[in-house]
């Protein structure tokens, strides 16, 4: 119900009508609530006896069509985090600026003026961003606690911008605004890690963030030209996508730890080369990029590569060399014959030149277990404990598939069986709750690179995830390298313990 006549609707009758309390709930036990969920309700209005609830530290209202708050709102001066996210306010009530709040999320409504937050101290976290705000002046100058500020997608400009003692702030993004400048306050943002700047039209002075200690900077979509980057030895992580850059300056103590870098739609003609050993993940598609440098070799842990939509003919003679790759997207190049022959040969998981469409993941069907017994003898052959035999395998499969507390998954090409996985339900003494047993992972032979494995794995820890398993664990044969490698770059880690098994069972 969103809209309702007070006079004869109680308060206490009309959260039990929205299903926000239960329908056990007395009167008498409204005056202690702490907690309350009014959010995706459809609210226009809420019932003036909100006010009343004196003890009340969290409440959710989010994604309801709110155009103001009731005078009684005033009360609820024991909020510690209240979420206004997307509604239709235009404005804040001034008593908002006298609550004891933590976190504040009041984005995606129709503000232009926040100043009364200046007095709300205890802040750790605020979003702000998705409104019309065009000045930013001195507002979280008290919040000395703030960890957090989201100020993206506003009408933000360099001038009206000023942040001062926020010495504890991590977290800040501007991105989607109006920044001609970086600001220079941001130079005294000590603790500061984190720092989206992208779409504003910032130019090429980055020299306010040579000395800090940042850990990930996103500077996409802006209008620097001249790349000159020294410094910021602290550095992770690094988006300049959609910049066109026509000079690049990189200083070879420049981001020593660096592991991503992403420059993708910058018109580059080459390779901008990074100094850290530390890369993990490079992207410079959409570019004009015609060779690979040899120098792409410094990178021994590169996992992941993306030079998709390029000028590349020919890959650089020891491109085969690179050992850690898992993840190529290279397609939208006139790759030659020897260079598509050569990327084939390499041990990669996923390349988007040999991906099939139509393949999809589901739980598996009866009709299917042949298909995936037959498919087992891929596995085995990777075995050295365990020799394929096709009735047991079948039998076994059909066992799980009538249990309740098993899951068969299968990936398929129209209607071939090319991947599985399945997973069993275990309790686990140690962890204190339900794990998971995951085995019989394989991807048939010519459909591999096709990122299939990881989509069964993923497709694994969504329904992991659902169930609140506690734990996944599996085990793979220590001479399989391929596979020990695939797990660990799925964020399986190697246990302390021995897998034993007794087969002396008789029956």
């Amino acid at each position: 119900m969103s809209k309702f006549n007070q006079e004869s609707v109680s308060f206490l009758v009309w959260l039990k009508e929205l299903d926000a309390i239960d329908k056990n709930f007395k009167e008498k036990d409204l005056l202690h609530l702490k907690r309350l969920d009014l959010s995706n309700r459809k609210l226009e209005v809420l019932h003036d006896d909100i006010g009343t609830l004196e003890e009340l530290t969290y409440l959710n209202l989010s994604n309801n069509k709110l155009h103001v708050l009731p005078k009684s709102f005033d009360n609820l001066t024991t909020l510690i985090s209240l979420n206004l996210r997307r509604n239709q306010l235009k404005e804040l009530p001034e008593s908002i600026g006298d609550f004891s709040l933590r976190s504040l999320n009041i984005s995606g409504n129709k503000l232009e003026d926040i100043s009364m937050l200046c007095r709300c101290t205890q802040l750790r976290t605020v979003d702000i961003s998705g409104n019309f705000l065009h000045v930013l002046s001195r507002v979280f100058d008290q919040a000395i606690h703030l960890r957090s500020i989201n100020a993206s997608s506003n009408l933000l400009n360099y001038c009206a911008f000023t942040l001062d003692s926020l010495n504890e702030l991590e977290i800040l993004n501007l991105s989607d605004n109006r920044l001609e400048k970086l600001p220079v306050c941001i130079e005294e943002l000590d603790s500061l890690l984190h720092l989206n700047l992208s779409n504003n039209f910032l130019d090429d002075d980055l020299s306010i963030l040579e000395a800090l200690e940042l850990e990930t900077i996103n500077i996409s979509s802006n209008n620097i030209h001249n790349l000159n980057l020294k410094g910021m030895v602290e550095l992770l992580s690094l988006a300049m996508d959609n910049n066109e850059i026509q000079k690049a300056t990189i200083d070879k103590g420049f981001a020593p730890k660096l592991k991503s870098f992403s420059a993708e739609g910058c018109a580059l003609k080459r390779f901008i080369i990074l100094p850290s050993k530390n890369i993990e993940y490079l992207s410079f598609s959409d570019n004009n990029i015609q060779t690979v440098p040899s120098a792409i070799l410094n990178y021994p842990n590169l996992g992941e590569l993306d030079i998709d939509d390029n000028q590349l003919i020919e890959l650089c003679e020891n491109f085969k060399k690179i050992k850690s790759l898992n993840s190529l997207y290279i397609n939208g190049n006139p790759l030659n014959e020897k260079s598509k022959l050569a990327i084939k040969d390499m041990e990669i998981e996923y390349c988007d030149i040999f991906v099939k469409k139509d393949i999809i993941v589901r739980k598996a069907q009866l009709n299917d277990l042949r298909q995936m017994s037959r498919l087992l003898a891929q596995l085995f052959a990777n075995e050295s404990d365990f020799h394929y035999d096709y009735k047991k395998h079948y039998d076994a499969l059909k066992l799980m598939y009538e249990k309740n507390r098993a899951d068969l998954l299968v990936a398929k090409y129209r209607n071939r069986v090319i991947g599985m996985v399945t997973l069993q339900e275990l309790i686990s003494s140690a962890e204190g709750g339900i794990s998971g047993q995951l085995e019989d992972l394989i991807v048939d032979n010519e459909f591999r690179k096709m990122g299939v494995g990881t989509r069964l794995v993923r497709t694994v820890f969504d329904m992991a995830r659902d169930r609140s398993y506690v734990r996944i664990q599996l085990a793979a044969d220590k001479s399989n390298h391929k596979a020990l490698y695939f797990y660990r770059q799925r964020g399986f880690n190697l246990s302390n313990l021995n897998l034993y098994h007794y087969t002396g069972i008789e029956l």
